[in-house]
């Protein structure tokens, strides 16, 4: 009887067990459509059938997603170094977004702590980032990667941001290609590159005959190498050959190993694709296996799924790199003799915050580059016979000024970086025209630019073409079809200098420099000959002034010696740095002031104050100067801090006693050389005292000292 209890039971147990798993699995498949076809509302373009498929169209553009891409800082215990984080916003679905944007901290996270625990001990010599390899057509990459202590690694998270998920290495391609034959000649075509590298550091060197060779039975590149061996010395007893690229065996060792890896690491760019194979790295231009690739398109939408429609780049070429600019990026095959690239790029320190006065600047920075280009339009629809390619590219930014001060947390004398008030608008354009008959040679090598080289595309266009996908280089002179007015220079370039603060532009030297300085009397000493006035051109970069006279003649002035005296300030400037550069400010007149004064009451000349000097005798003269000029006189090279120097007396000096003799007025005044010839001599006198950071300035000085040195300065460059 209970035998005939039990064995209905246990059917019914099993019966459910069954019910139950096929439920789940139910489930999970359910889930796992829902998470591997498009949300509802949105379709793909491309049906991804595999009678639809055709390679990346080589003539075509593409566009970057309309997704910011945000760098944020990721803290690891045990680890000084901060590691940046990619984090993306501007999806529609925020689910997405946020499943995404979590696994990328996790991700980033995970591989650096276990890259900590292998290199344990060895922290201050391994360095971490995470950056968007690709960021168009709908998909996202982003490497993270590892270097350091003689080891190169990283992983790749690759993803369809229409679904959130993964995308597979075979997702990458066309549905009936051959993964083998790819990765087979990523491998083989990254191997040949990197070899051929080195084949071109050793071309100078006379042990190197004749030219490579591929050996069809090793399946391999060679070149002959004799010459000498460098460990002994010595000719080599024979000539050696030396691989250019992997042979067959490590190919197909290298093949298999990734194919047969569960958890294959790849990541991509429009232009290139990496894969990784334990420690072997191999990468591999798009263009060379674009009949393969269909990543494109694959994953394009009828509908948007971002946000908003105005942040990528459109209109670019295809296995082209992909930019980073900020609010414009075209370029346009506009009719059949004219194409354009246009560019308006931002470039501002962290701290910054675009003002009302900013935003008008970058309008005006657009509408430029449009006006420019209507006026080629209309050149190139004049002269059907020629074929025109216009690149352009402003470039809006804001640089640091280097402040010298004490630290308000240390509390120590150094240099100091903050953000400035001046905003710099530099404008690049380069034109090349040829016949029209030539347009396709022509446009075939800009293109190859685009697509072998990671570029900025705006004047400075590359100048020779080298291709690694073979040994067969060609150079392509693009000078030859250059404009003539371009000939002299890589590119036209005009620079125009904005205040933040007061909405000034600086079109002249004196517009740099507050209203009650003599700008001339100030800049004769650091000008080098220099003649200064109105029509004197200028730069202004991050750590100083260069100025240019219509002689060609040319000088660079650190914002160091000048500071004080400009209108440039930091945009948020402490009430430290403004008194301490008010300070500098009334040193500096007081100290003109006092000149002035000596010439006027002494009515001396120069050849008085020598005789002066020399006749009074050195008790005197030592008496009536500080204990520390004393000080200074002993073991120094010339008594340039107490009289004048006469030019005959340094005319048999050498430029670099010259040069030394100058800085030891600097070093007085306690200096604190960069220069390590100079840091080491001084550091030997027991009357050099340097303050950490500390660069003189010329208020500083004493008239002697201002006199002596462009004196000896003009000695040591007339040399």
């Amino acid at each position: 009887m209970k035998k005939k209890i039990i064995i209905p039971i246990v059917i019914i147990v099993i019966l459910s067990a069954i019910l139950c798993v096929e439920v789940l699995h139910f489930i999970q498949k359910d889930s796992s459509d829902i998470n591997k076809n498009p949300p509802a509302g949105t379709t793909y373009i491309n049906k991804q059938e595999a009678s639809l498929e055709k390679g990346i169209d080589l003539s075509g553009t593409y566009s970057e997603n309309d997704l910011e891409i945000k760098e944020e800082i990721l803290k690891i215990n045990g680890y000084n170094e901060d590691i940046s984080l990619v984090q993306i916003s501007g999806l529609k679905n925020k689910k997405i977004e946020d499943k995404i944007n979590k696994e990328l901290k996790q991700t980033t996270n995970d591989y650096v702590n276990e890259w900590l625990k292998n290199k344990k001990g060895h922290e201050n010599n391994i360095y971490f980032d995470s950056r968007a390899e690709a960021n168009f057509a709908n998909v996202l990459s982003v490497k993270i990667s590892f270097w350091g202590d003689s080891t190169d690694d990283f992983i790749g998270l690759n993803y369809n941001l229409v679904t959130g998920e993964k995308i597979e290495f075979n997702d990458l391609f066309n549905k009936n290609e051959s993964l083998e034959a790819i990765v087979r000649q990523i491998f083989y075509k990254s191997s040949l590159y990197y070899n051929h590298q080195n084949l071109d550091s050793i071309e100078g060197d006379p042990g190197f005959i004749g030219d490579p060779y591929y050996d069809a039975e090793k399946g391999a590149w060679y070149c002959k190498y004799g010459g000498i061996d460098p460990n002994t010395g010595k000719e080599y007893s024979e000539i050696r050959e030396y691989v250019l690229a992997m042979d067959e065996n490590e190919i197909e060792k290298y093949t298999k190993k990734f194919l047969n890896d569960e958890n294959k690491q790849f990541c991509f760019s429009p232009a290139d694709l990496t894969i990784k194979e334990n420690n072997q790295i191999a990468s591999i231009y798009l263009k060379d296996i674009a009949n393969c690739v269909a990543i494109y398109d694959k994953y394009l939408t009828e509908n948007s799924i971002f946000e908003r429609n105005d942040i990528g780049a459109k209109s670019l070429i295809t296995c082209s790199f992909e930019s980073n600019f900020g609010k414009l990026k075209e370029t346009k095959y506009e009719s059949n003799n004219f194409f354009y690239d246009i560019a308006l790029t931002e470039v501002f320190e962290n701290d910054f915050n675009a003002n009302d006065f900013v935003k008008q600047k970058e309008n005006e920075s657009i509408s430029n580059l449009r006006k420019k280009v209507d006026e080629y339009k209309q050149i190139a629809s004049n002269n059907s016979d020629k074929a025109y390619f216009l690149f352009l590219q402003t470039d809006l930014c804001t640089n640091k000024i280097d402040y010298y001060g004490t630290d308000e947390e240390s509390g120590q004398w150094k240099r100091l970086y903050k953000t400035s008030s001046l905003l710099n608008s530099e404008c690049h354009e380069k034109v090349f025209v040829c016949n029209i008959n030539e347009k396709d040679k022509l446009l075939e090598a800009i293109l190859e630019c685009y697509r072998y080289y990671n570029v900025d595309f705006y004047g400075s266009i590359y100048h020779y073409i080298t291709r690694y996908d073979g040994f067969n280089d060609e150079d392509f002179d693009f000078s030859d079809y250059e404009l003539k007015d371009y000939k002299s220079q890589p590119s036209k370039v005009e620079n125009k200098f904005f205040d933040i603060l007061t909405k000034e532009e600086y079109k002249t030297v004196s517009d740099i420099f507050i209203d009650d300085i003599d700008y001339k009397k100030l800049l004769e000493f650091f000008s080098n000959n220099v003649e200064i006035n109105d029509k004197t051109t200028f730069t202004i970069e991050r750590d100083g002034i260069n100025l240019e006279d219509i002689n060609n003649k040319s000088t660079r002035i650190y914002y160091g010696d000048i500071r004080p005296y400009i209108k440039i300030k930091a945009l948020n400037e402490s009430a430290s740095d403004k008194e301490n550069r008010e300070s500098t400010l009334n040193n500096y007149k007081q100290s003109i002031s006092n000149r002035e004064n000596l010439v006027n009451t002494n009515n001396t000349s120069s050849d008085n104050i020598n005789t002066i000097s020399n006749t009074t005798g050195v008790n005197e003269l030592t008496n009536s100067i500080s204990n520390e000029e004393i000080s200074a006189q002993v073991d120094e090279i010339l008594p340039s801090s107490t009289r004048r120097l006469e030019p005959s007396e340094i005319e048999n000096m050498t430029k670099d006693e010259l040069y030394l003799a100058y800085n030891e007025i600097f070093a007085r005044h306690g200096h604190d050389f960069k220069t390590k010839k100079y840091k080491d001599y001084f550091s030997q006198k027991e009357w050099y005292h340097p303050i950490e950071g500390k660069s003189v300035e010329l208020s500083e000085l004493n008239e002697f000292e201002v006199y002596n040195a462009k004196l000896l300065k003009n000695a040591a460059d007339s040399k």
